[in-house]
């Protein structure tokens, strides 16, 4: 790469400067970036792909079940079609946790790789990230099993007679407003994981803390490189969830129940978009590494301390 289109990621920068220069990082580095991401994380796209297919086509399936009383093919009752939707549902879930976590962990590598100045391959993308994968899933599955306890917590109150009713509304607005908050705090934990070596909760606890002051900056800046990333991520899902939706409606305008060929090419469609579409999400993370430089910066000012320490040894060697 040419040196004069390096970027920087030690500099203090403002949201609108961050999200442009994620766009413009992006822009450059397309090529190394997702032929990396690409290699790396195809087989967690390809089942990502493969639950995305299945999920689509059984909830349309199911859908359809309960606006004609019965599957039009198997005969079988809205609640019975319910119960072998939900395998496929956990097929989805468990498909993008995995997904998401190969791309997220892929791309802080790269940007590991690229602020360390070293040589960027498919071959040294993979051996950094194959180091950290680990750390990441299981860092996500903890968190992910924290929220199931407290989701579940909230229905406790049930038990409790009249009183229960008002409990359990008041645990769901505790929950719902715990998951905005923890979401914000542990935006950089994945950052502290692979960025500086620590460890799964040294990585909470240090995203925790590093947080503090800039709370509402990283949800704002999270609101807009999120809808940048979900947007373009979406739009490659969106052909086959506009035919999947078309061709439903049409034939439930026409009273033709028959459109499981339909609903079967959409859904693989959607599938498709969806493998695809998981790379972008590359922009999202790349995006919270020039949050978390540019908070260090205006911290300790350490980009341009070294920058300083350059032309004082420049002078010296004149």
């Amino acid at each position: 790469m040419d040196s004069r289109q390096k970027i920087e990621f030690l500099k203090d920068r403002t949201i609108s400067n961050m999200v442009s220069d994620t766009i413009n990082f992006v822009k450059i580095n397309y090529k190394s970036l997702f032929s990396g991401l690409f290699y790396i994380c195809t087989p967690a796209l390809l089942l990502f792909g493969v639950f995305t297919f299945l999920f689509f086509n059984n909830y349309f399936n199911f859908t359809l079940t309960s606006f004609m009383g019965a599957s039009p093919y198997t005969g079988t009752s809205a609640p019975e079609e319910f119960i072998g939707f939900l395998p496929y549902l956990f097929l989805f879930f468990a498909g993008s946790f995995l997904a998401i976590s190969f791309v997220s962990t892929a791309s802080y590598a790269y940007v590991k790789l690229y602020k360390n100045e070293e040589e960027i391959t498919t071959a040294s993308l993979w051996s950094t990230s194959r180091r950290y994968l680990g750390k990441v899933l299981g860092a996500q599955l903890l968190l992910f099993v924290l929220l199931i306890i407290a989701y579940g917590i909230c229905f406790i109150p049930l038990f409790l007679g009249t009183i229960g009713a008002f409990l359990m509304l008041l645990l769901f607005l505790i929950f719902f407003v715990g998951v905005f908050h923890f979401s914000i705090k542990l935006t950089f934990f994945q950052a502290f994981i692979i960025l500086e070596d620590a460890g799964i909760i040294e990585s909470f606890k240090r995203s925790y803390k590093f947080t503090t002051g800039i709370f509402w900056k990283t949800f704002l800046f999270m609101l807009l490189i999120g809808f940048i990333g979900y947007f373009f991520a979406y739009l490659l899902q969106l052909p086959g969830i506009i035919f999947i939706y078309f061709n439903f409606i049409m034939g439930i305008v026409s009273g033709n129940s028959d459109s499981s060929f339909s609903i079967l090419l959409g859904s693989a469609l959607t599938g498709l978009g969806s493998a695809f579409g998981c790379i972008l999400y590359s922009i999202i993370f790349i995006g919270i590494c020039f949050l978390y430089y540019s908070v260090i910066e205006n911290r300790q000012g350490t980009g341009i301390k070294g920058e300083i320490d350059t032309i004082g040894e420049k002078e010296n060697s004149d």
